[in-house]
C-alpha cells in the first residue's frame, strides 16, 4: 500500500511545513514566511533553510519491507528499531526488508529515516506491504534547539 499524504504528515517529524507538488512532497523546517525572509538576505541562506536538516520519519509498522521513492538520489538514512541498516545516496528507489540485522521477522519495526542534511530531500511515495499498520512513534519528551550549530 502506498502511504497517502496525510499518513506521511502524521510521521514526520520535524518540518513545520509541507509541500505538495507534481512529483510528490516536499518538507521544510520553516514556513513559507521564514523562508522569504530567508531568501531576501542571501542565496546560501536559502539553500541551507531549504536543507531537511533534522526532519525524518519516525513510525511503527508491522510491514515486513518498505519501498521509498525518491525524486532525485540523495543521503536518506534508514534505522529499524534504532539501528542504522541503509542509506540511500547513489539511488532514487530502495526497497528494503524490516527485520533484524540477522534476517529474523520483526512483529512491530520502529522505522526512522532521516532526511538529507545539506540537501533538500524531497520524496515521491513510501509503501509498506499491504494490510500493515502504520503509527507514528510517540516520544516522552520534546526538545526546542535554536541557533545552527553547538
Amino acid at each position: 500500500m502506498i502511504l497517502t499524504n496525510e499518513q506521511i504528515r502524521s510521521i514526520t517529524v520535524g518540518a513545520v511545513h509541507t509541500e505538495e507538488t507534481e512529483e510528490g512532497l516536499r518538507f521544510f523546517k520553516y514556513t513559507p514566511e521564514m523562508l522569504e525572509k530567508w531568501t531576501e538576505l542571501d542565496e546560501v541562506f536559502t539553500s541551507r533553510a531549504r536543507a531537511t536538516t533534522g526532519i525524518r520519519l519516525d513510525f511503527h509498522t508491522n510491514s515486513g519491507s518498505m519501498t521509498l521513492k525518491l525524486m532525485e538520489a540523495a543521503k536518506f538514512e534508514i534505522y529499524i528499531n534504532g539501528l542504522f541498516r541503509y542509506t540511500m545516496a547513489e539511488t532514487d528507489s530502495l526497497t528494503v526488508a524490516l527485520d533484524t540485522p540477522r534476517g529474523e521477522p520483526l512483529e512491530d519495526a520502529h522505522v526512522t529515516v532521516y532526511f538529507p542534511a545539506h540537501k533538500h530531500g524531497r520524496f515521491v511515495s513510501l509503501e509498506l506491504d499491504d494490510g500493515a499498520y502504520v503509527a507514528p512513534h510517540s516520544f516522552d519528551r520534546k526538545i526546542l534547539f535554536l541557533g545552527d550549530s553547538i
